[in-house]
């Protein structure tokens, strides 16, 4: 099974990192699996093969997490793809808006 992500060990990646983004590395890759087709919570269905998890398909749910170099990798910060780490610095500015946006409403 091949898992694919947005970022690799060694690639560069804005994050949001006291309030502001830098431009980071990754150093570890973590990809948990939250959420998989089914029904009834997840309880698969012999009569219909395609609600049955299995690692060829793509999953209902997943959450991708990096460790950075810089952070430290192991014992450092966890950052999550979409919520505190981004493909571009325009992206992690306008999270990090919205973010400041909601603590103040």
């Amino acid at each position: 099974m091949n898992i694919e992500t947005a970022f690799a060990p060694g690639d560069k990646a804005w994050c949001l990192v006291d309030q502001k983004p830098e431009l980071l590395t990754v150093g570890q890759v973590r990809v948990k699996i939250t959420d998989s087709p089914g029904v009834n919570g997840g309880v698969t269905m012999p009569e219909h093969p395609s609600l049955v998890f299995d690692n060829y398909t793509a999953q209902a749910g997943r959450k991708e997490e990096y460790m950075m170099v810089e952070t430290g990798v192991g014992s450092g910060l966890v950052f999550e793809l979409g919520k505190t780490v981004f493909a571009t610095e325009e992206e992690a500015a306008r999270a990090l808006e919205a973010k400041r946006e909601e603590v103040q409403a």
